[in-house]
């Protein structure tokens, strides 16, 4: 998506780095490897994608110009990390490993009111109030609140 800026056309990505460390944070485990190893690969998907990536953006400020540099580097580091995954999933069916399935599990529902004190929805261990549920706890885009 796009939309005009300053009298240009800039990319949005929040939403689709959001989407990825949503992915991610399902099996964090699985992911914790590549993280630690190339954490470049990943600097924009949690500078956009987290809620303290977007505290991060707010004191960054970044130009239009990083911002579309930031957009432009998706594209690669995507396919890097797929890279990555296709060659784990090669040596482990040469090593014999069955593919493995995520197991399923029930799907983050609208949580309804949630207590100041209690755990945040989103699943981040902090509490509603320091999380989605603070003073100025807005989504990225949106400007209203958001849970990941």
């Amino acid at each position: 998506m796009e939309r005009e800026h300053e009298g240009r056309t800039v990319s949005i990505i929040d939403e689709w780095c959001m989407g990825y460390y949503i992915g991610i944070a399902a099996d964090m485990a699985a992911w914790t490897p590549l993280l630690v190893s190339r954490p470049k690969l990943f600097s924009t998907i949690l500078l956009y994608g987290t809620t303290d990536g977007w505290e991060t953006l707010k004191k960054k400020s970044l130009s239009a110009a990083e911002h579309e540099a930031a957009a432009d580097s998706l594209a690669d580091c995507a396919q890097q990390i797929h890279a990555y995954w296709l060659e784990q999933r090669r040596q482990g069916l040469n090593r014999g490993d069955a593919p493995a399935i995520m197991p399923s599990r029930e799907p983050n529902r609208n949580p309804g009111k949630v207590g100041r004190n209690e755990p945040c929805p989103c699943g981040s261990d902090k509490k509603f109030k320091h999380c989605h549920g603070g003073p100025g706890a807005e989504g990225p885009s949106t400007g209203k609140q958001w849970f990941h």
